[in-house]
């Protein structure tokens, strides 16, 4: 998505780097978002930083062969959305909470697409219940 790097594809400095996902990540802690630029970007021999992943990459995620992938496996599954996510979409989790069987869907208010960094308690117990109850 272009909220993720499409239209930033470097940065002057680290800080730069955490500006930005600052921006798309108010709930996360300054921690999290450290640890998270330093994993995802690359320093260059100019100091600059850049994505360690093309973030045209990120377009071939979503298909229609992914859902036809998902839809074949047979584990319990745990789609844990962000409702405030621009990478995937309400529409996108419903549809593939609803191509496969064992299935659960839950979406959190207040996280994005980094729902795990910005929600961490919700998102643990979100794990937790999902674990003691598995779909069968």
């Amino acid at each position: 998505s272009d909220d993720f790097g499409e239209s930033r594809r470097e940065f002057i400095s680290l800080e730069d780097v955490l500006c930005y996902l600052r921006a798309l990540q108010p709930g996360s802690t300054e921690d999290s978002l450290l640890q998270q630029a330093s994993y995802i970007t690359r320093a260059l021999v100019d100091g600059r930083f850049v994505w360690k992943c093309d973030p045209m990459v990120l377009g071939e995620y979503v298909h229609d062969g992914m859902f036809l992938k998902w839809a074949g496996l047979q584990c319990p599954k745990l789609i844990v959305r962000g409702r405030q996510s621009a990478e995937l979409t309400h529409e996108n989790a419903v549809k593939m909470s609803e191509a496969s069987s064992r299935v659960r869907l839950v979406e959190l208010e207040g996280g994005g697409h980094w729902v795990h960094q910005e929600l961490p308690d919700a998102f643990e117990g979100t794990m937790r219940w999902f674990f003691q109850n598995l779909p069968r």
